[in-house]
């Protein structure tokens, strides 16, 4: 098995290619409108509310193109631009679709319809959100954050935690359509249930925490660890270049520490990649496939590792491992562990094969042109930092080391 140690400052290095540009990862479509930073954030926490057994490039393009219009219309006109008219003339709404739902807009390319794979689940939980942020922060994402922050600035171990546990009362409590009820009477219970996750919300907000401190302690327990689209909405708010200085700002104006330091709470989504057998396999050959309990997850075997007291983990957090969402199927998928960063770890594939890393045919050690070994194996475009400063460039004299011995 891998050194956990060392496995963790390969991610590191990998997340912090991830960030260093916004070529390296898909940005969304926000058409015509000219939407200020907190529109534009918002757009992205509701695209992600949809982000469910279905290509992220159509919910970030055609999504992205009609929840532009209907965020515009949101915060001109509140919720009731949220709502299901049978003929309407507006830019932007939702419209009943038979037994269904859809989204619907006037975009540059026309008049466009949008369903989600769980669309009734999902406008109930966008619904919510919408309700909750127009009574509780002026329809300001931004400012509902900055809120939470405010109320629990003195909790610096669990801040981020706080932060999490305001997004999933604010849009993934809701309960699911039951199987066999009719649309209409499962609409007709969205202001009700709203309102009363509003109030609950505004506790939270309060000193008047009582009823929601054992909600709390479920979520940091056992919720985080299933709460995908929550964490990855929140990270990139925290680490994107292209979302952080709207939360990043609001925060620094209230918390007299770095947020930054607090990131380690940040938990791995738990993306079908972060656990690709592959990939746990190849590294974490101690916990392979047959003794692994069914509950047995990348993430939370993560944090229980990262939080030992024993690890020696100084380099590196849970939410890192993030990268695999772009090198497990580049790498892990054909056993490409010749051409891995995380190979230089490895003397054998999990098929038992020898690994022949091909580190110096790889390597540029050269500043003005990108690092080969993180294009290939995650589509990163990272410039080479030099040999000097490289975690991989290290790790691999450490490995030709220990052969020569």
């Amino acid at each position: 098995m891998a050194n956990i140690i060392d496995i963790f400052k390969i991610t590191a290095f990998l997340d912090e290619a991830r960030w260093s540009s916004i070529d390296n990862y898909s940005t969304i479509d926000y058409d015509c409108c000219n939407l200020s930073g907190e529109k534009k954030l918002l757009v992205h926490y509701l695209l992600y509310v949809m982000d469910r057994q279905m290509p992220y490039e159509r919910i970030w393009s055609l999504g992205g193109r009609i929840f532009s219009h209907i965020v515009n219309d949101y915060i001109t006109n509140g919720t009731s631009t949220f709502v299901c008219p049978e003929d309407s003339n507006a830019t932007a709404h939702v419209q009943t679709a038979g037994k269904s739902i859809k989204f619907y807009a006037k975009t540059s390319k026309g008049d466009e319809y949008f369903q989600s794979r769980f669309v009734s689940t999902d406008y109930k939980s966008i619904y919510t959100t919408l309700y909750i942020l127009e009574h509780v922060s002026n329809k300001n994402l931004v400012d509902f954050l900055k809120k939470v922050a405010d109320r629990y600035k003195e909790n610096k171990d669990e801040i981020i935690y706080r932060l999490a546990f305001a997004l999933y009362l604010l849009t993934y409590e809701c309960k699911q359509r039951k199987q066999n009820e009719e649309l209409k009477d499962y609409l007709n219970t969205l202001n009700g249930e709203a309102e009363k996750q509003r109030v609950k919300v505004q506790k939270y907000l309060s000193n008047d925490t009582a009823d929601v401190d054992n909600d709390y302690k479920v979520f940091c327990n056992k919720q985080k660890y299933y709460a995908k689209r929550l964490w990855c909405s929140l990270r990139d708010y925290l680490k994107s270049p292209e979302y952080n200085k709207e939360l990043r700002n609001a925060l620094d104006s209230i918390l007299t520490y770095n947020i930054e330091d607090c990131f380690t709470q940040l938990e791995l989504p738990g993306d079908v990649w972060n656990n690709n057998n592959n990939f746990t396999e190849c590294l974490f050959a101690n916990t392979e496939s047959e003794r692994r309990p069914k509950s047995w997850c990348l993430n939370k075997h993560l944090r229980e590792k990262f939080n030992a007291p024993d690890s020696g983990i100084t380099e590196g957090y849970p939410e890192q491992f993030d990268v695999t969402f772009s090198l497990a199927p580049m790498m892990c998928s054909k056993l490409d562990c010749e051409y891995c960063p995380y190979g230089i770890l490895l003397f054998h594939k999990i098929d038992g094969k020898s690994i022949k890393h091909h580190f110096n045919e790889l390597c540029v050690d050269n500043p003005q042109k990108f690092c080969p070994i993180v294009l290939y194996s995650t589509g990163y475009k990272y410039r080479c930092v030099g040999n000097e400063k490289c975690i991989l460039c290290k790790l691999w004299k450490q490995r030709t080391m220990n052969q020569n011995r």
